[in-house]
C-alpha cells in the first residue's frame, strides 16, 4: 500500500511539473515573454529560482538550436560583441535565410560568469520561401516608379537590396505578418524622391508590398572641411550602417550629388539608372 501511495504521489508530482512547464512555455511570465507567433521575445535565466524550464546555456548555439528552435536554412550570425569591464558581455545576432538578410530578425544575448543571463529579440519563422528572385533590379525599380507615378521620360537612379521582410496582411479580423522575398528600392531623382523606401515583391513584381520612411530625423550634426568655405556643420542621417550627407529637416530631402550628377552614397555599388 505504501509503495502504491508513493508511486501515486510521484506520478502527481511529475504531472504537475509537466503542466507547469507547458503553461510556462505557452504564456508570458515575468522572466519569459512570447510574441504573437509563439516565439520567445524575452528570456531571463535565474539558476537559483528555476523560473524557466531551461538551464542557462553557455553559448549562443544552445540557445538558438535547443531553446529557440532555429533550423536550417534559418541562421543567426554574430554581428557585434560588446565586452564590459566586469567580464560580462553582450552579443548581437542577425537572422538570415539562405544567406539573405531577414529584416527585424535580431537577438541580443547577455552573458555573465560564462552563462547566458538574458535574451531578447525577434525570430521570423520562415519555411519554403524561394530565394531566387524572378524580377531583375531594373524591373523592380520600374514597378516602384509606376507606383509613384513617375513619368517614363524621367531617368531615375535607384539603390536596391534583396531582403526577406515581414509584410502585414489582414486575415479575417486578425492582423498577421507573412515573410516575403522583397526588393528594397530607393529612387534617387532630385525632384521625384519622396524620402521613402519601397518593398517590391521579388517574385511577382506587380505588388509594392509596403513603403517606409527612409529617414526619421537627422541622426547627428557632422563637421566637414570644405575647399572654399573652411569648416562647416551639416545634418547627417544614419542608414545602411553609415552616416550620410542627407538632411530632411528643411521640408525636403536634401541629398549629396557629385559633379557627374550621380547620387553620392557609401553603398554606391548597388546604384543604377533605371
Amino acid at each position: 500500500m505504501k509503495i502504491a501511495s508513493y508511486i501515486l504521489s510521484l506520478t502527481l508530482i511529475i504531472l504537475t511539473l509537466i503542466v507547469d512547464c507547458h503553461e510556462l512555455t505557452g504564456q508570458d511570465t515575468e522572466n519569459l515573454k512570447y510574441d504573437k507567433s509563439g516565439n520567445i521575445k524575452y528570456l531571463k535565466f535565474d539558476e537559483d529560482k528555476k523560473i524557466v524550464p531551461w538551464s542557462a546555456p553557455s553559448s549562443s548555439v544552445v540557445f538558438f538550436s535547443n531553446i529557440l528552435g532555429v533550423k536550417e536554412p534559418n541562421k543567426f550570425a554574430l554581428k557585434t560583441k560588446l565586452e564590459h569591464k566586469d567580464g560580462s558581455y553582450c552579443e548581437i545576432y542577425n537572422q538570415t535565410y539562405n544567406n539573405i538578410e531577414v529584416e527585424r530578425g535580431i537577438y541580443s544575448l547577455q552573458f555573465a560568469n560564462g552563462k547566458m543571463s538574458k535574451a531578447n529579440g525577434h525570430f521570423v519563422k520562415i519555411e519554403g520561401i524561394i530565394t531566387n528572385p524572378k524580377l531583375t533590379p531594373e524591373e523592380a525599380s520600374r514597378a516602384y516608379s509606376k507606383y509613384l507615378k513617375v513619368p517614363d521620360s524621367v531617368t531615375i537612379q535607384f539603390l536596391y537590396g534583396i531582403v526577406i521582410a515581414e509584410i502585414k496582411e489582414i486575415s479575417a479580423n486578425d492582423i498577421i505578418y507573412k515573410a516575403k522575398l522583397c526588393y528594397k528600392i530607393d529612387l534617387l531623382d532630385k525632384t521625384w524622391d519622396n524620402g521613402k523606401t519601397g518593398y517590391i515583391d521579388a517574385q511577382s513584381g506587380d505588388d509594392v508590398l509596403k513603403t517606409v520612411r527612409r529617414y526619421n530625423d537627422n541622426s547627428a550634426t557632422g563637421t566637414f572641411n570644405t575647399l572654399y568655405n573652411s569648416t562647416v556643420s551639416a545634418g547627417t542621417q544614419f542608414y545602411n550602417n553609415s552616416y550620410n550627407l542627407c538632411d530632411s529637416s528643411r521640408g525636403a530631402v536634401i541629398h549629396t550629388w557629385d559633379l557627374n550628377d550621380t547620387y553620392f552614397a557609401n553603398y554606391s555599388s548597388n546604384l543604377f539608372r533605371g
